[in-house]
């Protein structure tokens, strides 16, 4: 849907000022766009929407559950897009980076094991820098692989070269060679999933999804399409594995100390669209410690936190108090004690149970038995 560029008034009410100084600065900027579809198929819109910015889609957006598409944009697209009918929202695509054993004993792993509890059949997914599938921790539990990489001005880390591959070896870090964090992704699915005679991950018996979401752009940097095309690529294997939760352990750098999901629409449409099927995302709090705030991408969709203290407090209880998550989480086969602990711990600690640090909390958190 073509037609005349709006004023720079017209526009601003509803691209930021600062997102329209970009794209002055640089000639493009990332953006993912919050549209209305009504009865048009979602494809269609995307289409026309790219038309109107005249771009193409980028990520993997355009199969996306979401009502939402990532595009490369320059000031004239932004402004086409902000008198588009069709158009609810423009943000930027937000930028992160890798964020983390004394868990283990904190949260009690151990306790559970001895009863026979280790995450066997269940499955959990690190979206992170990709994960050494063939390293003995895992015991070839890695079941699935994945990369969403690159785009814009970043490289992409996936091991052909595109922003998107799916399949064996998808998400190895072959391609992160002298970058702070290459090993990030292992070194946190090893928290959730690992097993060895030395020491253990949390659920030591759990298979494994690994998701690379990194790209390179002067070090290792995830943006929030490829985190989205990674958690979309998790809801479609929903109904093929058990998935007991998704683990972001990153962060930007931004600490608020309340809930935030105005400043991230996308993100938390994905977020939802998980719990929808009965799979939580647990996201990194940050390490700082800070008691009254949190990194700013781990307060979307009403997740809790925890900091360094081995003392929990939940504030933004949204999604983790939902009744469709704790029926997921606990089952119906639970009753009386047992049911009370279950719900408790997903009410109050399953967004985010206390560990030794919060980096760690988060593969830490990500297996809870059914």
């Amino acid at each position: 849907m073509l037609g005349a560029i709006p004023t720079h008034a017209q526009a601003n009410r509803m691209i930021d000022a600062e997102l329209i100084d970009r794209a002055n600065a640089q000639g493009l900027v990332s953006v993912i766009v919050q549209f209305d579809s009504g009865a048009a198929r979602m494809s269609d819109v995307r289409a026309n929407i790219a038309r109107t910015a005249n771009t193409r889609i980028a990520s993997d957006s355009a199969n996306w559950a979401i009502p939402f598409v990532a595009l490369e944009v320059d000031a004239a697209g932004l402004r086409a897009l902000a008198v588009d009918p069709m158009v609810r929202a423009i943000q930027a695509d937000h930028a992160y980076f890798p964020a983390l054993a004394s868990s283990i004993p904190v949260i009690r792993a151990d306790a559970a094991w001895a009863r026979g509890i280790d995450g066997a059949g269940q499955t959990v997914v690190v979206l992170d820098t990709g994960v050494e599938a063939a390293h003995s921790f895992f015991g070839g539990r890695v079941v699935a692989e994945a990369c969403f990489s690159g785009g814009g001005f970043a490289d992409s880390l996936c091991p052909i070269g595109d922003i998107i591959q799916i399949g064996a070896g998808a998400a190895s870090p072959e391609k992160c060679v002298g970058y702070g964090g290459c090993a990030h992704g292992t070194h946190v699915s090893g928290i959730a999933v690992g097993r060895a005679d030395t020491g253990s991950g949390v659920a030591r018996g759990a298979n494994l999804i690994g998701i690379q979401v990194f790209s390179l752009l002067g070090g290792l940097t995830a943006y929030d399409s490829n985190l989205i095309s990674g958690l979309n690529y998790v809801y479609n294997l929903s109904g093929v594995y058990d998935i007991a939760a998704a683990n972001m352990s990153l962060s930007d750098g931004i600490f608020e100390s309340s809930a935030c999901d105005d400043q991230n629409l996308a993100l938390k449409a994905a977020i939802d669209l998980l719990l929808s099927v009965g799979i939580p995302t647990v996201i990194a709090a940050g390490n700082q410690g800070d008691w009254n705030h949190c990194a700013r991408v781990h307060l979307i969709g009403g997740i809790g936190r925890c900091n360094d203290r081995r003392g929990c407090h939940c504030e933004f209880q949204q999604s983790c108090a939902d009744p469709r998550l704790v029926r997921s989480r606990c089952g119906d086969h639970l009753i009386g004690a047992e049911r009370t602990v279950c719900e408790r711990q997903w009410h109050i600690d399953g967004c985010a149970p206390c560990s030794g640090g919060v980096r760690t909390a988060a593969p830490s958190t990500s297996h809870r038995a059914h």
